[in-house]
């Protein structure tokens, strides 16, 4: 698959931890290829979002916890139960052949191929 955007590398999603059941992805390339400058930002904002609504939903912080009832769910903060579509979801990045060739890219794909290894990699640190 492609973006259809010209700096924009060959991209597959990767790292789908959910298999078929993944019902969302992270569109990572898409939106570090994009012409937008604000589609551009975008990525900048996702590990803080996602940290947001983890504790949005954390028991310590009146979420829910995550369906369980025992104690220790109410100790371990419990609530990512009910945002793990997010947690196992595949994130589209450039293809491996990309970054295995990613000497022959010019230097815009380049950019937009690190970038988006540089977010992912924030990302599943998360």
């Amino acid at each position: 698959s492609n973006t259809n955007h010209p700096v924009a590398p060959p991209g597959q999603l990767r790292f789908n931890i959910d298999g078929r059941e993944a019902l969302i992805y992270v569109k990572l390339l898409p939106l570090l290829s994009s012409r937008d400058a604000r589609d551009q930002s975008l990525p900048q904002q996702l590990c803080p979002l996602l940290r947001l609504l983890a504790s949005c939903h954390d028991v310590r912080f009146g979420g829910g916890n995550g369906g369980g009832t025992s104690e220790t769910d109410a100790d371990d903060g419990g609530g990512v139960g009910e945002i793990d579509a997010v947690l196992g979801c595949p994130i589209f990045l450039p293809s491996e052949a990309c970054i295995k060739d990613l000497a022959s890219y010019d230097d815009a794909k380049k950019l937009v191929a690190v970038q988006c290894l540089f977010f992912a990699t924030c990302w599943t640190r998360e």
